[in-house]
């Protein structure tokens, strides 16, 4: 068995010398002779600091998410969350609350709560939010229901209901609460933000194989309201002068959107999300329900990654590609435009044009290809700099190309 061994390992190019082969220790034997089915890589090598610590609460570790929905009961995740019916035996409804707090030159502190409460023993899930905002000196509040059916519950209706400001322009990397330090830190606010009432009701068809599939219609009925800026309030003294929050185009916007979507949803800071292709279509149309707007709106956003060189390796040379893009027929209002993203106050990332900081570009039509190989260790490692590759530190090229237009009549 050993010349079979050694015969084999001959043309392996990862030997020092061929036909040498290093022996494996007790603790190796034995794992090989008893494998754990149940162990997956990130158990068996949990990331630990305090950014992975973050991470894990956000649950952005946790693989139960890919396995079959229609399990009972789920491993304990590295959140800490147990999801199924292993945590509500004997309980009708199960609830979660998660805090709502966010800053900004509009709504200063915003200051609130949101509560998901599932029914047991049914697809039926009910949220609410609710708070209040101290420099619009407003109350904001809302709520909706997700009831999934059908096999594996592919098939969800939905239903949301909103009274409150929110951004005028959406992102598809930054949520409002990463928006907050820069402005925290007397840097500027990220956000432009708008007074809005809605309801949303809508379809959506799920399918979960070896990636997610979401396809979905929705019916929007909004009311928006212009909203000015009300403080320029930042920690530590370093106070700073903000834009004015530009005013929207106020009406009643009634539109109907189609979504198809492709692969994990993208998130910040998170490469290991964008794989995947999403496709977005709304129309508002005076004929849909005395809509106010007249326009239609068509976005795309694609992302992939191959691996490049040394692919043996555990973690290979990646390369990173989005390429992002929109436009808009009709008479858009302002706060229909799109974006391109730029930096948040002194962190950059993929995806995004890093030497724009504090504010995206927008207009009615935009396009934009970021793109980013990563060596990891291998410069280094080439180098001999054995003090900075043993320390995981890599080096990364990137680039970022992208235009917006704007039609005359609008400027």
């Amino acid at each position: 068995p050993e010349n079979r061994l050694v015969q084999e390992g001959l043309n392996d190019s990862l030997l020092v010398q061929q036909g040498k082969i290093i022996p494996l220790s007790i603790e190796e034997r034995a794992t090989y002779d008893n494998p754990d089915s149940s162990l997956t890589f990130i158990k068996a090598f949990e990331p630990t600091g305090f950014i992975a610590g973050m991470m894990k609460r956000r649950g952005l570790f946790d693989e139960e998410n890919r396995r079959n929905e229609d399990a009972e009961v789920r491993d304990l995740s590295l959140s800490g969350n147990r999801r199924g019916k292993g945590n509500s035996v004997g309980r009708p409804l199960s609830f979660d609350v998660k805090p709502a707090v966010r800053f900004n030159r509009v709504e200063a502190a915003h200051l609130g709560a949101s509560l998901e409460t599932r029914v047991r023993k049914t697809a039926l899930t009910f949220r609410g939010e609710g708070g209040y905002n101290t420099g619009t000196k407003r109350w904001f509040y809302g709520g909706g229901f997700e009831w999934k059916m059908g096999w594996r519950k592919r098939h969800v209706i939905f239903t949301r209901y909103m009274n409150g400001s929110e951004p005028r322009y959406e992102s598809a990397l930054y949520n409002n609460t990463m928006a907050s330090m820069p402005s925290l830190i007397g840097q500027s606010d990220y956000y432009d933000f708008m007074l809005n009432e809605k309801v949303k009701l809508g379809y959506r068809l799920e399918i979960r194989n070896r990636q997610k599939i979401a396809m979905s219609a929705a019916l929007n009925v909004e009311r928006h309201r212009p909203v000015l800026k009300q403080t320029d309030f930042a920690l530590f003294g370093l106070n700073r002068t903000q834009r004015p929050n530009p005013a929207v185009t106020a009406g009643n916007l009634r539109s109907m959107a189609f979504d198809f979507h492709f692969g994990e949803k993208p998130s910040a800071f998170s490469p290991e999300r964008f794989r995947h292709i999403s496709l977005r279509t709304e129309l508002s149309h005076p004929d849909l329900l005395q809509s106010q707007f007249d326009f239609t709106r068509t976005r795309l956003a694609l992302a992939w990654r191959v691996n490049t060189l040394f692919e043996r390796r555990m973690l290979p040379n990646t390369l990173d590609i989005r390429l992002t893009g929109g436009f808009t027929t009709g008479a858009p209002p302002i706060q229909r435009f799109g974006i391109l993203d730029g930096a948040i106050g002194g962190a950059g990332q993929y995806g995004v044009f890093r030497s724009l900081r504090g504010q995206p570009y927008e207009g009615q039509h935009y396009a934009g290809l970021f793109w980013d190989h990563n060596f990891r260790t291998i410069p280094f490692e080439i180098l001999g700099i054995e003090s900075l590759s043993r320390r995981g530190i890599g080096l990364s090229v990137f680039g970022g190309h992208g235009r917006t237009w704007i039609s005359k009549a609008r400027l």
